[in-house]
């Protein structure tokens, strides 16, 4: 590597009052290798008398040049639960390089790995060459405390069904509340879709409960409310026969009976279906016969029409 130098020129005089004739090796401003240079001026008078001054230039090779960083994380945030005081980080450490292919040393705050309190925290790495030349990696690691754990609930109802006669469209139902504790000691605020009392129709209506903590964390609670319509009514009979008796002539052993046979009809509309011990125009023996009709809905609610035929023989004698 090559230097331009300059310097301020010596000057000489002479007794004789003239200025004597000058001789030099280098100009200033010459360019100069690495390495001692000697530099000469030779003053020489009218009498060839002569004066010299010498000086030496020493150009040497000086590293002004720092180490170059790969490689420098970027500042970055971490987040720990509630309540927990410190994190350990990892990173990927930073190296560097020089011009001297020569290692830097390196000096660093911390080390990867190492636990980091809640807050921020300045990390930094220092690469020092051998000529003293410094280069800086920093960044900052950042612990932040947050509730990422939702409220417990406590007493979810479980799902439930309920009856109610066909025809009836709804009905009024309780239950006991859920609550919820969360883990910061503030009371989780809910918002529900229904309250017990509330009517409830046929059919499954959901019902939930969402708890929320103060850091937004959501707990849902949700049961079902199913209300079944049952026909858990027998059908209504029209014109069930009274008991009826009958004298026959002494004798006769039997007599034929007849009567308007009952009918039924069901609270919802369906078919009805009938049995019957007896018919009319049958022939009933003396004494007592219980003659039934079984009238049964579609869902086997069922009643029944009893009556009795009493045959007796007539033994009045003249």
């Amino acid at each position: 590597m090559n230097r331009r130098c300059t310097w301020i020129e010596p000057t000489a005089m002479d007794e004789s009052g003239m200025v004597p004739a000058v001789v030099q090796s280098h100009q200033p401003g010459d360019m100069f290798q690495l390495g001692t240079t000697n530099i000469v001026y030779t003053f020489t008078d009218q009498s060839s008398n002569e004066a010299m001054c010498s000086f030496a230039i020493t150009v040497v090779e000086v590293d002004t040049t720092e180490p170059m960083v790969t490689y420098c994380p970027q500042s970055s945030t971490y987040t720990v639960p509630l309540g927990t005081s410190s994190r350990v980080v990892t990173w990927l450490e930073p190296t560097a390089s020089d011009n001297s292919r020569v290692s830097p040393m390196v000096m660093q705050s911390h080390q990867s790995g190492e636990s980091f309190n809640i807050g921020p925290t300045d990390v930094m790495y220092l690469f020092i060459d051998e000529a003293g030349n410094q280069a800086t990696c920093s960044f900052v690691i950042m612990v932040i405390e947050i509730d990422n754990v939702a409220p417990e609930i406590i007493g979810c109802e479980q799902s439930a069904s309920y009856t109610v006669s066909v025809g009836t469209m709804s009905l009024v139902v309780t239950w006991t509340e859920p609550t919820a504790t969360d883990n910061s000691g503030m009371t989780p605020t809910v918002t529900q879709s229904h309250q017990p009392g509330d009517s409830f129709p046929v059919g499954m209506t959901q019902v939930t409960y969402t708890f929320t903590d103060q850091a937004g964390n959501d707990a849902t609670c949700t049961f079902a409310i199913i209300i079944q319509a049952i026909d858990n009514i027998s059908p209504i009979i029209s014109n069930c026969p009274q008991s009826t008796s009958y004298t026959v002539p002494l004798g006769t052993t039997s007599r034929v009976a007849s009567w308007t046979a009952p009918s039924a009809t069901d609270n919802n509309g369906g078919e009805v279906t009938v049995t019957m011990s007896h018919q009319p125009g049958q022939s009933f023996p003396l004494g007592t016969t219980e003659v039934t009709y079984t009238f049964t809905d579609e869902v086997g609610n069922s009643n029944t029409c009893a009556f009795i035929i009493m045959g007796r023989s007539n033994s009045t004698l003249c």
